[in-house]
């Protein structure tokens, strides 16, 4: 029996399931002098979700340019 293909972006974009946009953030230093943009994403408190914590999508591409593009998801904390 065919088992089916795992879709490993799928999975990684489900890591913003159930998240609200909070932010969108720009990090001058970026990759090779380019910026780079980030969506900030914060859980709800009701699913157990920490206060001082959101979730960053860093919006990024292949090195050519021409790729569909890639979110690169990271969790931190906000420094009060």
């Amino acid at each position: 029996m065919n088992q089916p293909k795992k879709d490993y972006y799928l999975e990684h974009y489900k890591q913003l399931k159930d998240m609200v946009v909070y932010d969108i953030i720009k990090d001058d230093e970026g990759i090779n002098g380019e910026p780079l943009y980030g969506i900030v994403f914060r859980g709800l408190p009701s699913r157990g979700w920490p206060a001082n914590k959101v979730r960053v999508a860093w919006i990024q591409m292949d090195a050519e340019g021409n790729g569909a593009g890639h979110l690169n998801i990271q969790d931190t904390v906000i420094k009060k």
